[in-house]
């Protein structure tokens, strides 16, 4: 975002494809814990949850060019 700030005015950012395998990315993705969780919360919830709070593989940002 402050990257983009001083020409863009950013509307919303998140990230999409929650992947990864080292670090808190190993716990995140996790086929177990996720089995564990898909029993109390569907999946898709689960995976858009994640990508919200930014643990996606990609970013993606809606900006405008300032006048």
């Amino acid at each position: 975002k402050r990257l983009l700030r001083a020409d863009f005015n950013v509307h919303r950012m998140q990230t999409i494809l929650p992947i990864g395998s080292r670090g808190i990315l190993r716990l995140v993705n996790s086929y177990k814990l996720n089995a564990l969780l898909g029993l109390l919360v569907p999946q898709r919830h689960l995976e858009s949850l994640k990508e919200r709070i930014g643990l996606g593989y990609t970013l993606i940002v809606l900006a405008q060019k300032r006048a």
